[in-house]
Protein backbone atom coordinates (compact mmCIF):
# COMPACT_ATOMS: atom_id res chain seq x y z
CA UNK A 1 0.00 0.00 0.00
CA UNK A 2 1.21 3.43 -0.85
CA UNK A 3 1.13 6.34 1.59
CA UNK A 4 -0.69 9.55 0.71
CA UNK A 5 0.90 13.02 0.51
CA UNK A 6 0.95 13.25 4.33
CA UNK A 7 2.62 9.85 4.78
CA UNK A 8 -0.55 8.12 5.98
CA UNK A 9 -1.08 4.52 4.90
CA UNK A 10 -4.52 3.66 3.45
CA UNK A 11 -6.79 2.02 6.02
CA UNK A 12 -5.23 3.73 9.03
CA UNK A 13 -7.12 6.11 11.28
CA UNK A 14 -5.72 9.32 12.67
CA UNK A 15 -6.73 10.47 16.13
CA UNK A 16 -6.30 14.21 16.57
CA UNK A 17 -4.23 14.79 19.70
CA UNK A 18 -1.83 17.50 20.78
CA UNK A 19 0.31 15.34 23.08
CA UNK A 20 1.31 11.75 23.66
CA UNK A 21 -0.82 11.66 26.80
CA UNK A 22 -3.91 12.84 24.91
CA UNK A 23 -3.24 10.33 22.13
CA UNK A 24 -2.96 7.55 24.72
CA UNK A 25 -6.25 8.67 26.28
CA UNK A 26 -7.99 8.62 22.89
CA UNK A 27 -6.66 5.14 22.14
CA UNK A 28 -7.94 3.98 25.52
CA UNK A 29 -11.41 5.36 24.73
CA UNK A 30 -11.40 3.58 21.36
CA UNK A 31 -10.35 0.30 22.96
CA UNK A 32 -13.08 0.57 25.60
CA UNK A 33 -15.70 1.36 22.98
CA UNK A 34 -14.63 -1.71 21.03
CA UNK A 35 -15.06 -3.87 24.16
CA UNK A 36 -18.52 -2.40 24.75
CA UNK A 37 -19.56 -3.06 21.14
CA UNK A 38 -18.30 -6.65 21.34
CA UNK A 39 -20.15 -7.21 24.64
CA UNK A 40 -23.35 -5.80 23.14
CA UNK A 41 -23.05 -8.04 20.08
CA UNK A 42 -22.39 -11.11 22.25
CA UNK A 43 -25.35 -10.25 24.42
CA UNK A 44 -27.65 -9.80 21.43
CA UNK A 45 -26.55 -12.84 19.45
CA UNK A 46 -25.23 -15.22 22.08
CA UNK A 47 -27.97 -14.75 24.63
CA UNK A 48 -30.76 -14.21 22.10
CA UNK A 49 -31.94 -11.17 24.07
CA UNK A 50 -34.09 -9.80 21.27
CA UNK A 51 -35.79 -13.16 20.70
CA UNK A 52 -36.47 -13.39 24.43
CA UNK A 53 -38.04 -9.91 24.39
CA UNK A 54 -40.14 -10.84 21.39
CA UNK A 55 -41.26 -14.06 23.06
CA UNK A 56 -42.19 -12.19 26.22
CA UNK A 57 -44.20 -9.62 24.25
CA UNK A 58 -46.01 -12.41 22.39
CA UNK A 59 -46.85 -14.20 25.66
CA UNK A 60 -48.14 -10.97 27.20
CA UNK A 61 -50.25 -10.23 24.12
CA UNK A 62 -51.62 -13.78 24.17
CA UNK A 63 -52.42 -13.51 27.88
CA UNK A 64 -54.20 -10.19 27.34
CA UNK A 65 -56.28 -11.62 24.54
CA UNK A 66 -57.21 -14.66 26.61
CA UNK A 67 -58.34 -12.60 29.62
CA UNK A 68 -60.40 -10.16 27.52
CA UNK A 69 -62.31 -12.96 25.79
CA UNK A 70 -63.33 -14.65 29.07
Amino acid sequence: MEADAHGVQPGTRLLPAKSGEKASEKLSWCANRWRIEMFREALKSGCKVELAKLGTAERERSERNRTTTL
